[in-house]
């Protein structure tokens, strides 16, 4: 199983779950408005709307490079664009996204992946390290076939794939760094966020209902989330800043002291799925 699987798909149960509060306010904030939420795995933006169905999405990023001089045990990054996974209920996201991590003897490691729910998570088999200029891209070609797309402009390698899914959920779009789960054996816990220092996504775009946009787009309600970590382990998490006029480009930072917040149900542990 890749490095991705191990860490991050078998807890899109425990995902959606400390997620909850975060969708639930953006469900409450009024149509074409922004919003703000704290979530227990994701900084960065979400867009949604009342009967809008996301159909491609696409961002621009260079791989950050993770500071692993001080971290406690392994600590994991994730930088990802995608489609659903956000709101209440809805437990099929489809994204692409790249790892910044550090191994519990203070090693970094880099690397591309795919996940298509309710497959395991792929690890990409190209080259990525520290600065390289990727970009991400999810789109639905038809009802249950999806086109995923991972460039990596500065080595020159693209990998693309067409695939059929049984259902997609397609009811936000988002560009996020987010916290992964380690898993040992058949539980998983959130791991550690990773020091990434800050990364630029750039070049955001979106098809809703067949409308293009950014996170501009006055038909859709945009949430700003700040990350806030439920795990013992460490405080570390992120914060999201400085979205361009035009909607186009935002920081997401790591913060080494955000807070604590009270754990979900279900948010720090979980019994590996049927799908493994």
């Amino acid at each position: 199983m890749s490095p991705r699987a191990q860490t991050v798909s078998a807890l899109r149960r425990a995902r959606v779950v400390g997620l909850l509060a975060a969708s639930l306010l953006a469900a409450a904030g009024p149509a074409r408005a922004s919003t703000t939420a704290t979530s227990q795995h994701w900084s960065g933006y979400v867009v949604t709307g009342t009967s809008v169905a996301y159909t491609r999405v696409t961002g621009t990023w260079n791989e950050p490079a993770v500071d692993c001089t001080h971290s406690r045990g392994a600590a994991l990054s994730v930088v990802s664009v995608g489609l659903g996974g956000f709101v209440t209920g809805a437990d099929k996201p489809e994204q692409v996204g790249t790892d910044a991590n550090c191994s519990a003897r203070h090693e970094p490691s880099y690397y591309a992946w795919f996940e298509l729910s309710p497959d395991v998570a792929h690890t990409i088999n190209a080259k990525v390290e520290p600065g390289d200029t990727i970009t991400g891209l999810v789109k639905l070609l038809r009802i249950n076939l999806v086109e995923i797309r991972v460039r990596d402009a500065t080595r020159h390698w693209t990998f693309m794939r067409k695939i059929t899914l049984p259902a997609t959920d397609t009811t936000s779009a988002e560009w996020i760094v987010e916290a992964p789960y380690a898993c040992r054996r058949f539980t998983c816990r959130q791991a550690s966020l990773a020091n990434f220092g800050s990364v630029e996504i750039h070049g955001i775009a979106a098809t809703g209902n067949g409308s293009n946009g950014t996170l501009a787009h006055r038909a859709w309600t945009r949430t700003r989330l700040r990350f806030v970590p439920c795990t013992p382990n460490s405080k570390a998490g992120a914060s999201t800043r400085g979205m361009s006029s035009d909607g186009s480009t935002f920081t997401i930072a790591w913060i080494r002291n955000a807070g604590a917040t009270r754990c979900a149900p279900d948010s720090t542990s979980a019994t590996l799925g049927s799908h493994h």
